[in-house]
């Protein structure tokens, strides 16, 4: 059984996912690798962290990674634990000519191995057309299975009868997995508040 205040790792299915949003400036270019998978059919636009790539008629960039073992908010003087690792992706998405949203019904997935962590409940990140906007996304993952992690970001395309995936790699791999590790210990992560700012 799990100590008080400590959020226990599982193999599947399991994460804790935090969004927040807070102000950001929008970056241009688009730089992503466009490929199919054959065994689901899907399209799949893979980027980098730093990289923007097309999402839902914007842009999205996952800006920043950052790794902790603690979770704190404005809201509560309680710091949530884990006895194992919190990656926090800083997604920046821009809203130029419509409403842009991700993250509802299991559109977000983090991928490890075998390793699948799904966000909280329908964990929604909704930009106002017009506006940019960044989010912070806290998942729970196991730091023994983290190297080659990447984030699917699911959504619908238009000329697509499948749905289209924007794969985000995390850089973490065999060489730099235990800096990252190392780096998560008692570190305590903050999200924070939602706002949006208009594109310039």
């Amino acid at each position: 059984m799990a100590e008080r205040g400590t959020v226990p790792i599982s193999r599947r299915n399991r994460v804790t996912a935090v969004l927040v949003a807070l102000a950001c400036v929008v970056v241009a270019g688009v730089g992503v690798k466009i490929t199919d998978d054959l065994d689901t059919g899907e399209v799949v636009r893979t980027a980098r962290v730093g990289e923007p790539a097309p999402y839902n008629g914007g842009t999205l960039t996952v800006t920043k990674v950052t790794p902790g073992t603690m979770i704190t908010n404005d809201y509560s003087d309680n710091a949530l634990t884990t006895g194992g690792m919190f990656l926090q992706l800083t997604v920046r998405i821009a809203a130029p000519d419509g409403p842009v949203a991700t993250g509802a019904s299991g559109g977000l997935e983090l991928h490890s191995g075998d390793h699948i962590y799904r966000s909280f409940g329908d964990t929604v990140m909704s930009v106002t057309t017009g506006y940019v906007g960044t989010a912070d996304l806290v998942f729970e993952v196991d730091p023994r299975h983290l190297d080659g992690a990447y984030v699917d970001f699911k959504k619908s395309e238009i000329i697509h009868v499948t749905p289209a995936v924007v794969r985000v790699r995390l850089g973490i791999t065999k060489d730099n997995v235990a800096q990252w590790r190392a780096s998560a210990k008692g570190r305590t992560l903050q999200p924070a508040d939602l706002q949006e700012k208009p594109i310039p």
